[in-house]
């Protein structure tokens, strides 16, 4: 007669052992495909969601090889029935396409945000009338940026220029500056406001030591500009005032019918060409561009009581 014997339980410790006897192959897996195949998987989409794949996969098995001890039900479930059953195919395809389609939608998001600021920034220049900056970096940029003021006064035939600076030296008195050969051609009305060449004049003073000159080299330059003027005027019958003003130079403006390219003289620089260049564009009566209240500026400072009026004939 056959008696049957009663199993003993396998202790965990056996079970333990099966599991690491029978997943040799899981093992290769988790030392090489695993980290391949989460390498790829954050590359493509993104790192937290290749980790809850991995676990999940890991984990799901482990417990599956452990319950499969425990309940002799599910113990002929292989690994390879457990990877190729439907219900695993579905939530690893999820986990895979939730990341993209979640990765798609933010982008869209960012998209249409970057779009609507962008858009946001066009009305903003349009209503302010911003039609162009440079931040003055280099000398190649300054040049540059020049010759683009001189071809938008060409192309517009500006009847009138307006120019207010410091001592006007390095923007029409010496000769490599911008506005030196162009005003010798120049047909139109140009109005021209600098500093008093008074060397003790305290805001001329106060300039003078921002540029690390001394008050009467900077007073120098400002008559050599002036002489520059009377020249033009003398010689090449250029039409041309000139007045002269005690305040502290605040800002450098060019202005034609049409455009006005505008610096301010800063404490942290030592020239003016050095600060940036914005440019404004009028859009007529009643605008809205900044080009109508910086105009007012220069107009202000011209009609001042306490200018004085240079005779450049």
């Amino acid at each position: 007669m056959v008696v049957n014997k009663k199993k003993k339980p396998k202790k965990p410790a056996a079970i333990l052992k099966k599991v690491v006897d029978t997943t040799i192959v899981d093992t290769i897996s988790a030392e090489f495909v695993i980290p391949l195949l989460k390498w790829v998987y954050g590359k493509i989409v993104n790192t937290f969601f290749s980790w809850v794949l991995i676990a999940m996969a890991s984990t799901s098995a482990a417990l599956k090889l452990f319950i499969g001890e425990i309940f002799p039900v599910v113990k002929n479930f292989t690994i390879v029935n457990y990877v190729t059953s439907p219900w695993f195919i579905g939530i690893t395809l999820s986990l895979l396409i939730l990341p993209i389609l979640y990765k798609v939608v933010i982008g869209l998001k960012n998209n249409k945000i970057e779009t609507s600021a962008l858009s946001v920034h066009q009305k903003l220049n349009e209503y302010i009338g911003a039609s162009g900056f440079s931040p003055n970096h280099n000398l190649s940029e300054t040049k540059r940026n020049w010759a683009e003021c001189v071809g938008k006064i060409k192309a517009t035939k500006a009847k009138d220029l307006r120019i207010m600076g410091a001592t006007g030296y390095k923007t029409f008195g010496e000769k490599d500056s911008p506005l030196y050969t162009f005003l010798e051609k120049y047909d139109g009305e140009v109005k021209v406001l600098l500093i008093e060449p008074n060397a003790n004049l305290d805001a001329l003073i106060s300039r003078a030591a921002q540029t690390e000159k001394t008050p009467q080299n900077y007073a120098d330059e400002v008559t050599k500009s002036v002489e520059r003027l009377k020249d033009l005027v003398r010689n090449k019958n250029r039409k041309i005032t000139l007045k002269l003003y005690k305040q502290t130079p605040i800002w450098k403006m060019i202005i034609s019918n049409d455009y006005m390219w505008l610096q301010h003289y800063s404490t942290c620089s030592d020239d003016v060409h050095k600060t940036p260049v914005y440019t404004f564009y009028s859009d007529g009566d009643g605008g809205t561009s900044l080009f109508h209240a910086l105009y007012s500026v220069w107009q202000k400072r011209w009609e001042l009581d306490g200018n004085t009026l240079v005779e450049l004939d």
